[in-house]
């Protein structure tokens, strides 16, 4: 049976040089599952997966450069800045890990396992699709200002019925990055899209969408799972961009059920 603590605790670690905030509880044999922000966000991201799957499992939430408390790279930060201070948090960790990622999050997850698969056990993809495509409005509403950029992802990226209740908290102005590291989330989000060796991945992976996602639409994600080996998709109704909070039941049920069977799995083997 699994053994893990539910008390979880804020960690600072020195990481490629650079202080990396964490989240993290105390395990022993419990499945380690790191779960990863993505652009414009933070560890808040995660907060209901941290309170029911700390119950269960080992878990690790980081905050990717300059976002929340972690020091940002040397500007501009690029996608593979991002990439370089996972890999080297993963060695730091010494584990095995079920990574468990959102939009930007999920790309720098998915081209890790390529890289370095003997260190991932399982991924679980949250928003990803082949290749962002975003709206050059976005990027407009960027160059107008924080407030300008936070509404309209507000609308993009949460179900209608959901907006008001969930979205001020995660994407405030106040709550954000600054503006450079937004802008610098776009350009690496922008860059990005899956390699053409996605076929013969041995990684077992889940990838989860919601319906109403105006931000990265249903259809590119199963994009990415037509072509990723092994893969299977999940379409929630009932959210957007954020499933983990639009219906943070569901989501902590896959994933919880995809880390236990298809991650122990890949153990066995």
């Amino acid at each position: 049976m699994n053994e893990a603590s539910e008390v979880v605790s804020r960690q600072e670690l020195i990481v490629d040089g650079r202080k990396l905030v964490l989240r993290q509880n105390e395990a022993r044999s419990a499945t380690s599952l790191l779960l990863l922000h993505g652009a414009w966000t933070s560890a808040k991201l995660w907060e209901q997966q941290e309170r029911k799957l700390s119950r269960s499992h080992h878990v690790i939430i980081p905050e990717l450069p300059g976002h929340g408390d972690s020091e940002p790279c040397p500007a501009p930060q690029h996608f593979d800045d991002l990439l370089r201070v996972l890999q080297r948090l993963c060695e730091q960790l010494e584990r095995e890990l079920v990574l468990v990622a959102q939009g930007l999050g999920a790309a720098l997850a998915l081209d890790l396992a390529w890289r370095h698969p003997q260190r991932i056990r399982a991924l679980v993809l949250v928003a990803c699709p082949f290749r962002f495509a975003f709206s050059p409005l976005l990027l407009a509403q960027l160059e107008k200002g924080s407030a300008a950029f936070a509404s309209l992802l507000r609308e993009l990226c949460f179900a209608p019925q959901h907006n008001a209740r969930l979205s001020e908290k995660l994407l405030h102005p106040s709550s954000m990055p600054s503006l450079e590291v937004c802008r610098a989330d776009f350009f690496a989000c922008s860059s990005w899209s899956a390699g053409r060796g996605l076929r013969r991945m041995q990684v077992p992976s889940l990838i989860i969408a919601g319906r109403q996602d105006g931000l990265v639409p249903w259809p590119q994600c199963e994009a990415l799972a037509m072509e990723l080996s092994g893969s299977s998709i999940e379409i929630i109704e009932d959210a957007a961009h954020f499933p983990m909070l639009e219906q943070a039941q569901r989501v902590n049920e896959l994933i919880a059920s995809f880390a236990s069977t298809r991650g122990n799995e890949r153990r066995a083997s």
